[in-house]
């Protein structure tokens, strides 16, 4: 892993000796130290410059969902042993990185943070960038798409990978129905439901929820299956392992997402009354039974703001793997059909491949080698 990473950096050095016509004149890059600082809002950011070769150009990172029992801190920078941040800076790029205000359900917070960290960037650099790019991951994603429609005059373009852009009500309906089916599948294994976390299990999950999902699971392969394939989860049929790995992360995201959602949202979210699921062996009976929610009165209304339109006037770079099982690659299909229709052409990368977010380094450099080209 850390071989290839290096060498996606002799890649995207060698690009941007064919993208910035200047090329000739830019010095050996060097790279700067890296500065923090802490905002009004007590979010922080991590700034670096290189001492010299910097082509200019600055990127801002958003990074993905950390759940809020975990401290605020700057996440996804790190691959095996080499720092993200130090291969874009040996590439000739300026970095930022923001650890937003608060973890859990961040977007619109992060939107304002994503410009809090660039206005203080010449403050604390002392340095002003030719052009700006976004970049972000997962709700980082996101993240990066609510900045462009809301700020697009300060940004030369943005790199979204793996985020629930299509639908993010769809997102959240995508979570609740597989902790829905897991209680109608497997009864007995998880306390509360669907629309109800008890307060403990977040403390509880390592020791006793988890060890017991992984244990229901094994006992029954082909149930397990079934349901994934009743929710529309990616999973290899010939790896068990895709099997475990999306029940992990799927019920983590529930257990430790769920009520913040619901307070910072300001409502229960979750509605299935008049979904019909299919794909099991008895779907007539899987209907009868499946337990129905309706959303709070004026929830879609309040999720509105985490919506994209498609409506986006610079570069943008949209990569998902297709056998996401976390956030499914379908969102990257209705986002297409968004963009269609507001009439704007972003640059649409699918990566073969499963697992959530799970680019190979390669993948990486080729869409931002997209994105310059576009920027040009």
């Amino acid at each position: 892993m850390q071989r290839w990473v290096l060498f996606a950096g002799i890649w995207a050095a060698a690009c941007l000796n064919l993208l910035y016509a200047d090329s000739a004149r830019i010095s050996p890059v060097v790279p700067g130290p890296y500065l923090e600082v802490t905002f009004d809002t007590g979010a922080r950011g991590l700034y670096a410059v290189p001492q010299s070769g910097w082509n200019g150009d600055l990127i801002l990172y958003a990074h993905g969902y950390a759940a809020v029992t975990e401290p605020l801190d700057f996440y996804n920078l790190q691959f095996g042993d080499v720092y993200a941040p130090d291969l874009l800076q040996q590439a000739g790029f300026a970095f930022a990185a923001t650890t937003f205000r608060s973890n859990g359900l961040s977007v619109l917070d992060g939107v304002e943070d994503m410009m809090d960290l660039l206005r203080n960037f010449r403050d604390v650099t002392g340095q002003r960038p030719r052009r700006v790019f976004l970049n972000g991951a997962s709700q980082g994603a996101l993240v990066v798409l609510k900045t462009l429609e809301r700020y697009p005059r300060y940004f030369a373009g943005g790199m979204a990978l793996c985020g629930p852009i299509g639908s993010f009500e769809g997102q959240l309906n995508y979570i609740h129905d597989v902790r829905m089916l897991f209680d109608l599948y497997f009864p007995g294994v998880l306390p509360g439901s669907t629309i109800s976390v008890p307060t403990s299990m977040p403390g509880n999950w390592l020791d006793i929820h988890l060890p017991g999902i992984m244990h229901a699971i094994d006992a029954d392969p082909a149930r397990a299956m079934e349901l994934l394939d009743v929710a529309g989860v990616a999973y290899d049929p010939e790896s068990f392992d895709t099997v475990r790995e999306a029940y992990r992360v799927i019920l983590w995201y529930h257990t430790f997402g769920t009520e913040d959602a619901v307070q910072r949202i300001g409502g229960q979210v979750y509605e299935n009354r008049f979904r019909r699921y299919r794909g099991s062996v008895d779907d007539r009976a899987l209907n009868v039974s499946a337990p129905r929610y309706r959303g709070d009165p004026g929830i879609r209304r309040a999720l509105l703001p985490y919506e994209t339109s498609g409506r986006i006037a610079k570069p943008l770079v949209l990569m998902h793997t297709t056998g996401d099982e976390l956030v499914p690659f379908r969102h990257l299909i209705r986002y297409y059909a968004k963009s269609r229709q507001a009439g704007t052409t972003p640059v649409f990368l699918p990566v073969r491949g499963y697992g959530h977010c799970e680019f190979a380094p390669e993948d990486l450099v080729y869409g931002l080698t997209w994105l310059l080209y576009l920027a040009r």
